[in-house]
């Protein structure tokens, strides 16, 4: 049994790192150390966010789809934050009218949405929804007393 990161390549000495445990795992990963590629902030823009819990919840069918999203608006609420996000390529004919749920945190906005024809979704955000690129580099190595990430030398 045992803790485990797992060390991310965002690009240009950026590193996100990730931590599972031996003793779920089926739980999400916890994420130890998130670079600034990948910080939630209004503006950024996430090329591979994974829209599959979202599309749970909201469609009559179930598929998988990731998508370029970029972010509106963040209203944090006690352990999560809420996201409004813009969709890029993304088909709501699918999604269920009768499950629509109306935010108080967004002035009573829609779960989803078309509005000047772009998709809108207000969703819980996850770290995880991101995908990223697995480090390979053995000679790149987390610090768990600094929360940090360095190169052997």
């Amino acid at each position: 049994m045992g803790f485990y990161e797992l060390i991310y390549d965002c690009g240009d000495s950026n590193y996100c790192v990730d931590c599972v445990t031996s003793l779920d795992f089926n739980a999400k990963p916890y994420f130890l150390k998130i670079c600034s590629k990948h910080k939630l902030e209004i503006g950024k823009v996430f090329v591979d966010y994974s829209l599959n819990d979202f599309i749970k919840k909201y469609s009559t069918k179930n598929y998988c789809k990731s998508g370029t999203v970029k972010v509106l608006d963040i209203k944090k609420h006690k352990n999560m934050s809420l996201v409004k996000l813009e969709v890029e390529d993304f088909d709501i004919s699918t999604l269920s009218p009768s499950k629509i749920v109306y935010f108080s945190e967004f002035n009573d906005e829609p779960s989803f949405s078309i509005i000047n024809n772009k998709t809108i979704i207000i969703d819980i955000f996850s770290d995880y929804k991101i995908k990223r690129k697995k480090n390979v580099d053995p000679n790149i190595c987390y610090d768990w007393n600094k929360n940090d990430v360095y190169v052997l030398k």
